[in-house]
């Protein structure tokens, strides 16, 4: 009886050693290099940009800029710039509570890498809305004629893409990256993607944008956009963006 035991217990010691050399073989290390770098960015020309709630009602702005930078070589800090933003309907400005030029929308966000479980090479940005400058706040708000829009969650880019839009991204050096935000429109009887691979590409889970107007309630949102990242810069120096992707399942 004791030899059974103690038979179990190294079965279940070889086992658990096994299930452990599986997920380390199956972990995957995306990096954005170079450490620390900063970059700069602007809508593709002759885009829109937009947003739209389930219900219809959304805006669009007719370009977009902003700046970001790596705080670890996983994520990072974004700054998004919309300009000349209007109301869909009824064509009015539309403008953020902390912005002082009518119809721009400032908004903070914090970048994230993933990739794809099924497409280990293919690379996406999750963007996490943290605030618009309002004391406090984790959201963006803007106004349209006085009503007060309110936007929350993260929204997951397409996969990034080379400019001459090769797929294949990992490992390659390069000065310039089109990024698009372009999920599948509410009404066209297809889901909106919500699903994103965990940090570690090892399950998913849930990313999705919300919009609420005034005091009701907050509306899964999609949002539409094609982007040009360059001029990265690292301690002051011109570099090369290289996204490192190591442990592919």
């Amino acid at each position: 009886m004791r030899q059974l035991k103690l038979l179990g217990i190294a079965l279940i010691a070889i086992l658990s050693l096994s299930i452990a050399a599986t997920t380390t073989a199956q972990a995957v290390t995306l990096k954005f290099l170079p450490e620390k770098a900063k970059f700069s960015f602007k809508s593709k020309a002759g885009t829109v940009t937009k947003l739209k709630a389930l219900g219809g009602q959304g805006i669009e702005c007719k370009s977009v800029s902003g700046t970001g930078e790596a705080t670890t070589e996983e994520l990072g800090l974004v700054d998004f710039l919309f300009l000349e933003c209007k109301d869909t309907i009824l064509g009015t400005k539309c403008t953020g509570l902390n912005d002082t030029t009518t119809g721009s929308i400032l908004v903070h966000a914090e970048w994230h890498l993933r990739h794809l479980l099924e497409h280990p090479t293919d690379v996406d940005f999750v963007i996490l809305i943290l605030g618009d400058g309002t004391t406090g706040s984790t959201a963006a708000h803007f106004s349209c004629l006085g009503i007060l829009f309110t936007v929350t969650g993260c929204v997951a880019s397409d996969d990034i893409l080379l400019i001459d839009e090769l797929l294949w991204l990992a490992g390659q050096l390069e000065k310039e990256l089109l990024v698009n935000f372009l999920p599948k429109e509410a009404g066209s009887g297809d889901a909106l993607n919500t699903s994103i691979d965990t940090d570690n590409s090892l399950g998913m889970e849930t990313c999705e944008l919300k919009t609420k107007k005034e005091a009701g309630t907050a509306e899964s949102s999609s949002q539409s956009g094609t982007g040009v990242v360059e001029k990265c810069t690292s301690g002051g120096v011109e570099c090369t963006f290289l996204f490192d992707l190591t442990g592919t399942p």
